[in-house]
């Protein structure tokens, strides 16, 4: 791990710098979700010090013993309000790890991808049955269906930065690249 700018390296025996500590390990669920036009949802999302980027629909898994498979069912119908859909692999299609800073500090966040495709024709997302938390209402700037040429546009972020490459792959049933976990260029300082 590098120290970043604006991080603080801490102490360390006898006054030897360390490097800033991880603070927890968290694990989350992460869905490519496309409907009957091939489109993947992804959710625009607004975090204070960085330019607007888009992501999958996801979360942490919740409670003790929530199995991988159920958090993506929850995570897709709480944060798209959508009921009709099939998850098209029972199990991950990847799984990744990356550091990330949150206000309780650095968290190691082992995020697991599926893949869902809705059931019906319907993909209107209907806000009133979102059930977004606070934060994520906070970070959270709406959702949009992209086609996958979209996810080519040079004035859009996407995370993981090879979001492309990886629906392409999921879409085809083809191998699934190795997902990408690097800073957007545009966040960099």
């Amino acid at each position: 791990m590098i120290v970043e700018e604006g991080m603080s390296p801490q102490e360390g025996p006898e006054d030897e710098l360390t490097l800033p500590q991880i603070v927890a390990r968290e694990t989350a669920v992460r869905v490519v979700l496309f409907n009957a036009q091939d489109e993947i949802l992804l959710q625009g999302v607004n975090v204070p010090g960085k330019p607007e980027f888009f992501i999958t629909p996801g979360g942490r898994l919740e409670g003790d013993g929530e199995i991988l498979l159920e958090a993506a069912k929850r995570e897709i119908e709480e944060e798209t309000g959508f009921k009709e859909f099939d998850i098209t692999t029972k199990a991950p299609v990847f799984t990744g790890s990356h550091v990330m800073h949150k206000s309780k500090g650095l968290v190691e966040m082992t995020e697991h991808f599926f893949v869902a495709r809705l059931s019906s024709d319907e993909d209107q997302i209907d806000e009133s049955k979102l059930q977004l938390t606070e934060e994520e209402q906070a970070l959270f700037t709406g959702q949009k269906w992209f086609k996958l040429e979209e996810l080519e546009s040079p004035d859009l972020i996407f995370v993981p930065i090879n979001l492309r490459e990886f629906a392409q792959a999921c879409l085809r049933g083809q191998h699934i690249p190795e997902v990408d976990f690097s800073d957007p260029p545009q966040f960099s300082p």
